[in-house]
């Protein structure tokens, strides 16, 4: 997602205090919705009468851009259990996930920032992380989920993540993550591809928060001719590396697969610096 320049109101992630149990979103009703052809999650969300934020926060590991036939979503309501006992869901696989900084937009939201290194031998799909608000007394305040721009994380990578708040608690305190959801990715994997970049282009103004990249994407082994959508992060680093920034492009291989795709993307700083980039890159069979 692309952020724009912030002020520089970085925030401390101390140890939190006793933690007290907090419904994500709404109460729901015991309530899944099916997804059927030509579905979006924003018409199933309008269908029901439920914002897309708060949809997206009982769904967990759910990419909005990519809804499948069959696909089981759950409906959040206003009584019933808590929704995460509503269907089973599976142990995440174990993440290395940083210290949350959470910093404020010109736009008046507050975004809060982490990494999740995958220090396990196997690719990870479906991560979900919630980024819980904190008060100084340690009382829990707010939670959002946090999606990763990528459907896929290789063994040994970091990937950004990201939750914006509609505003900056004027009792909030400190942030910490949470994983919600990881699945290991399947050996036979046929529809996702990691893909390498090429950059020809890669301008960093340090004093003014910004990164200008140029670049291109490298197909990989064992893309059949098709249609695919393209993913590419880049994301910025300040000179101790920690993120501050990142963004996504996106475009489309249709036909043959060996013309790479080139990318242009501009990335800004939320909070103080920005002195080191890196490109992570996807490519996800849509026919």
């Amino acid at each position: 997602m692309p952020f724009a320049t912030a002020t520089a109101s970085r925030t401390a992630t101390p140890p939190p205090a006793e933690q007290t149990a907090f419904p994500l979103g709404p109460t729901p009703t015991p309530f899944v919705h099916i997804v059927q052809q030509g579905e979006t999650l924003l018409g199933i969300a309008l269908r029901y009468g439920v914002t897309l934020e708060d949809l997206l926060v009982v769904n967990p590991g759910v990419d909005p851009s990519f809804l499948s036939i069959g696909q089981q979503i759950r409906i959040p309501g206003t009584e019933g259990e808590p929704v995460d006992y509503l269907l089973p869901t599976p142990t995440p696989v174990p993440l290395s996930l940083s210290p949350v900084n959470c910093y404020d937009s010109p736009s008046g939201r507050m975004v809060c920032l982490l990494e999740a290194e995958n220090n396990t031998p196997n690719d990870l799909e479906s991560l979900t992380v919630v980024i819980k608000l904190f008060d100084k007394n340690g009382r829990l305040i707010d939670a959002a989920a946090a999606n990763a721009p990528l459907d896929m994380i290789q063994a040994g990578l970091r990937i950004p993540l990201s939750a914006p708040f509609s505003d900056h608690p004027v009792d909030f305190a400190y942030a910490i993550a949470e994983l919600s959801s990881s699945v290991a990715a399947a050996p036979d994997q046929q529809d996702l591809f990691p893909l390498t970049v090429a950059l020809s282009t890669v301008n960093i103004e340090e004093g003014l928060g910004f990164a200008h990249l140029e670049g291109e994407v490298e197909t990989a082994e064992g893309m059949s001719p098709g249609q695919y959508q393209v993913r590419v992060v880049g994301i910025l680093r300040n000179t101790i590396d920690e993120l501050v920034g990142y963004n996504l492009w996106e475009g489309v291989i249709d036909g043959p697969v060996d013309e790479n795709p080139s990318f242009v993307l501009d990335i800004f700083s939320l909070g103080p610096g920005a002195a080191g980039v890196e490109v992570l890159a996807q490519a996800r069979r849509v026919q």
